[in-house]
């Protein structure tokens, strides 16, 4: 990712392991577990074992500290690595200020 793109985020990145709940919003009861590899106030990065759809929707579950951060969020990326898995990043669409919050104290001792 060119130096460019880096600069158009909206929201700093931090690296960050999470655990996390993935579902499709068209089955939520086949849900699968993994973590987050960055967190950001916009959104995650994830290392899924399924290939989803750029621009699919997705609801996310993710461990917090103390709590459970639910968002709906959009795959806005998804590229296939070595191993057969796929680097994915997700774009929170609606998510609670309680969550945000939670998700935004995570940069306040960077």
């Amino acid at each position: 990712m060119g130096e460019e793109q880096i600069n158009k985020r909206r929201f700093p990145r931090m690296p960050s392991q999470h655990l996390v709940m993935v579902e499709r919003e068209s089955a939520p009861d086949a849900g699968t577990l993994t973590k987050t590899r960055c967190v950001s106030q916009g959104g995650c990065g994830l290392i899924l074992e399924d290939s989803f759809e750029e621009g699919s929707m997705i609801i996310v579950h993710i461990a917090v500290r103390d709590r459970i951060v639910k968002a709906e969020a959009r795959v806005v990326y998804q590229n296939e690595s070595e191993q057969g898995r796929f680097e994915t990043g997700v774009e929170f669409i609606d998510i609670d200020d309680r969550d945000r919050k939670a998700i935004a104290e995570l940069f306040e001792n960077m």
